[in-house]
């Protein structure tokens, strides 16, 4: 007895109700994906997925209903199990019933192992049971294969391997740091086994503990780091991306607004407030240049010409790269070497430059070819790694504030919560968001093309001149020369300047208060 309906968690109810009433078990077959079943008998209710191999019907339990996993993850199982056992019925088809057996028992003993219920005895006219009589039936089981065993290390080393084959890889020590933090737990799991189940469970703890850009980061991660495992493989043919499909998962991110004309004389303000001046210059740095965050602070001397005289220097590939008079090339930005550029420096630019120039052998000895310089833990010197300022979140008297999430999700404060940090200071993208802004305005008024080629963003694609034909360096430097002198009038100030010591002359104003709304 055999009825159709559109298997979902509701569905599944009305079936045992259904069923109890006939008193004997029934199987209601999915309306909408071909070969999904929900047998039920007496009070167990199993999904199966069933497909022709070799002119026969295979039958597959994909698992008992309860516990954790839904209609809806059983639907995505089936999708995938479907396409395993579409592989079994072209090797069937091909005349190799040894390797649609193999297969076949391959996706049986995989599913029992994450818990379908394991078949009382093999049907006689199973695919695998010609296998069985061929090899008698003392067989040692199957070793599983690599895709099945691959695991998301492995997978990881994939996804670099990829990324440094395509001169994508300025991000990798990144990546691998935010997966080991976020997903450590699976590191040694095999990609195959996640579930989509799982990583919805797990973009949401990570959401709630760290908030709903680095969930989304993390997952969009895993995401490309599984494609590129399944692709190595030929896995993606029959295999289910756990990330797939994740639309009503996704959290909504805020659009990073630019600063506020009105604003930016206090972001001056905090920001020669900085104690630390090649922080403070590389904050002013971003602001006026509206270079990404990991571009600006790897600018390197080689790759900067303050003079008046055009230059050249050597790149990583052994190329000479021309560097007109005061200017800037970057080798490797978002989107590696094919999108390097060079662009000119504006008067105020070229100041922070030369004075990081004077003032870095003072602060960290031989800066070894950092613009702007820092030690990390160990005391080497390195690049600036996280030149954003953070401070707790305080309530109006300026103590230290504690929250707690409520029922909602939402913080509250709470005197037995923990402590929060916020960004001081905005962030690089929210300066490059502000350097942009500047384009429209009357006091500037530089053109699209123009702007899109001082912050390396992607030619209009519909407009061949743009595609082909970028502005001339003089273009770009009145355009930059625009933009800063705009944004210094705007902020009422200009880049601190340094005593002979290293330390900032702060404004006379002082460091604005840090208060945090409730």
């Amino acid at each position: 007895m055999a009825r159709r309906v559109y298997l979902t968690n509701g569905a599944v109810e009305k079936c045992k109700a259904e069923a109890a009433k006939a008193g004997k078990p029934v199987v209601f077959t999915d309306d909408k994906l071909k070969g999904f079943l929900l047998k039920v008998s007496g009070e167990s209710a199993t999904f199966y997925v069933q497909r022709d191999v070799g002119g026969k019907a295979v039958r597959v339990a994909l698992g008992r209903v309860g516990g954790k996993r839904t209609a809806s993850d059983f639907r995505d199982l089936a999708e995938k199990v479907r396409g395993e056992l579409g592989d079994a019925n072209k090797a069937a088809k091909a005349g190799d019933a040894a390797e649609a057996a193999r297969i076949v028992a391959h996706v049986r003993d995989r599913l029992e192992r994450d818990g379908a219920p394991a078949r009382p005895q093999a049907r006689a006219d199973a695919p695998q049971a010609a296998q069985v009589d061929a090899d008698g039936p003392e067989q040692a089981p199957q070793a599983p294969d690599e895709w099945e065993a691959f695991t998301l290390a492995q997978a990881i080393d994939e996804h670099v391997a990829n990324m440094k084959a395509r001169n994508r890889a300025r991000s990798v020590d990144r990546m691998r740091d935010e997966m080991a933090r976020y997903l450590g737990e699976w590191m040694e799991r095999p990609v195959a086994s996640l579930t989509k189940r799982e990583c919805i469970d797990r973009h949401r703890r990570i959401t709630q503990d760290h908030g709903p850009i680095v969930a989304n980061k993390a997952f969009r991660m895993l995401r490309a780091v599984w494609n590129s495992a399944a692709e190595r493989f030929d896995a993606d043919e029959h295999a289910m991306n756990p990330v797939r499909k994740f639309r009503k998962v996704w959290n909504e991110e805020g659009t990073r607004k630019p600063i506020d004309w009105a604003a930016l004389p206090e972001w001056a303000a905090r920001v020669n407030g900085v104690t630390n001046p090649v922080r403070r210059d590389w904050h002013w740095f971003v602001l006026l240049t509206g270079l990404r965050n990991e571009d600006s602070r790897k600018v390197r001397w080689e790759e900067v010409n303050l003079t008046d005289k055009p230059g050249w220097y050597i790149n990583a590939q052994g190329e000479r790269v021309a560097l007109p008079p005061k200017s800037m090339h970057r080798p490797c930005p978002k989107g590696g070497e094919r999108k390097a550029f060079t662009v000119p420096l504006s008067a105020p630019v070229v100041e922070i430059l030369k004075r990081r120039k004077a003032e870095n052998p003072s602060i960290v000895g031989d800066d070894q070819g950092w613009v702007f310089p820092t030690r990390d833990k160990e005391g080497r010197l390195v690049n600036l790694r996280e030149p954003k300022e953070q401070d707790y979140m305080r309530d109006a008297a300026g103590k230290v504030a504690r929250f707690r999430r409520n029922a909602a999700g939402e913080w509250a404060t709470d005197p037995k919560g923990q402590p929060r940090k916020f960004t001081a200071i905005a962030s690089a993208h929210v300066l490059r968001h502000t350097f942009a802004s500047t384009a429209d305005e009357e006091e500037v008024g530089v053109s699209e093309r123009v702007m899109k080629a001082l912050m390396n963003h992607t030619p209009d694609s519909a407009n061949m001149n743009h595609r082909y034909n970028r502005p001339s360096m003089d273009a770009m430097r009145a355009a930059t020369e625009k933009v800063a002198g705009f944004l210094i009038r705007k902020a009422g100030t200009g880049p601190g300047a340094t005593n002979p010591a290293g330390r900032i002359e702060r404004e006379a104003a002082g460091r604005p208060s840090r208060q945090a709304s409730a």
